[in-house]
């Protein structure tokens, strides 16, 4: 991180010789103010010169930057210290969202009104996004793997949020000469990480006090929900979803959630992987290892809620597992539970619920799940 230090050691310089030489009311209005994230690597605010910096690390290549903003309000100067950075004009007014998972962001803040566009809408599963589109407030903005630079256009955005990928860029988007957000929260290695992400997404849209208060409860409900499943002696351990065309793709150990299985007081059997995405493994590979774990958690969009003969079918090995031989088997239907877009920002939803069902002594009174639910046996 010793290129995030340079850089703020620098806006830190820049700001102290305007307060040296300038005076007055000029003298305060440069006072440097930091925003200081405790849980994001990837990301760095400093909010000073009545603007926001934000800088975004490189995901993939260590000690570098893959993009620097100053978000400036509408009717500011653009300060000198930006030099070099994608100047953003805040509060964003038509925002283009890549995720649905953004766009709720967005609207749980309160700047519904300033989302314009969604990308692959059809998929939205939250109701309240749903009725934004059906009413024709939030509009579609076409498939997100193929985009279509006409229909961007036509909506008038003044930003696009979209998530970046290792050796991609945004092709044609790039010709609307509107900024890009580039959304790597994704590609942070902590629950936390990821959720402290909602600071940068608030600022852009004019609700930054209103996403620090947000995060500030996410982070006391995830390290209360934390601290108490690491006092339980038990550690059950855990298996996740199904085989894909032949390959078994689990969390990796230094995954978010992988780090959210250890925070929840499961003995994850990929734990000790160092890996921050997922792991492809084989079948093999994934049986012997967890051929006795004690529960199974099965997560997958489907049109119709899930059987177990129906899973069985799907995957006929399934009974040569001991969770699934014992009824342990937990599933997620991401198309009709709003799972994607709410556990990012809101990790400590689901390590509330996972605490609950792994650990019975931590089970609240009139306790129902958000998102899993008990296979029938």
């Amino acid at each position: 991180m010793a290129y995030f230090k340079k850089n703020l050691s620098i806006l830190t310089l820049t700001a102290w010789l305007s307060l040296a030489f300038g005076c007055g009311e000029r003298r305060a209005e440069r006072a440097f103010a930091p925003a200081p994230l405790r849980y994001a690597e990837l990301l760095r605010l400093t909010d000073t010169l009545g603007c926001t910096f934000a800088e975004i690390a490189d995901p993939w290549h260590e000690g570098r930057t893959m993009q620097r903003y100053c978000l400036v309000p509408q009717d500011a100067d653009v300060p000198e210290e930006a030099s070099g950075y994608v100047i953003v004009r805040t509060p964003l007014r038509r925002i283009a969202s890549g995720t649905a998972l953004h766009a709720a962001l967005l609207q749980e803040l309160g700047a519904e009104d300033a989302l314009a566009g969604l990308f692959d809408a059809e998929y939205a599963v939250g109701s309240a996004l749903k009725q934004l589109i059906q009413t024709g407030r939030l509009k579609p903005a076409g498939n997100s793997m193929k985009p279509d630079a006409e229909l961007l256009h036509a909506l008038h955005p003044d930003a696009l949020l979209l998530s970046p990928f290792e050796n991609a860029g945004h092709g044609a988007l790039t010709t609307l000469g509107v900024p890009i957000i580039e959304c790597a929260d994704y590609m942070e290695t902590s629950p936390l990480g990821r959720a402290e992400w909602m600071r940068l997404y608030g600022r852009l849209a004019g609700r930054g006090a209103a996403a620090d208060s947000l995060f500030e409860l996410v982070a006391h409900r995830y390290e209360n929900c934390k601290r108490k499943a690491a006092a339980t002696a038990e550690r059950p351990t855990a298996l996740c979803d199904l085989p894909q065309g032949g390959t078994w793709f689990v969390p990796g150990g230094r995954s978010t959630m992988g780090r959210l299985f250890a925070d929840a007081g499961i003995c994850y059997l990929w734990k000790d992987n160092g890996d921050k995405g997922s792991l492809s493994l084989t079948f093999e590979g994934v049986f012997d290892r967890a051929r006795n774990a004690d529960w199974w958690l099965i997560k997958q969009g489907w049109p119709a809620p899930p059987s177990r003969k129906m899973l069985a079918d799907e995957f006929p090995h399934a009974e040569r597992f001991k969770a699934w031989r014992e009824g342990k088997v937990l599933v997620c239907n991401t198309l009709a539970t709003p799972y994607f877009e709410e556990v990012p920002f809101h990790p400590e939803r689901l390590l509330q619920e996972l605490a609950a069902i792994f650990h019975p002594t931590l089970r609240p009174e009139g306790f129902t799940p958000r998102y899993f639910y008990y296979l029938e046996k």
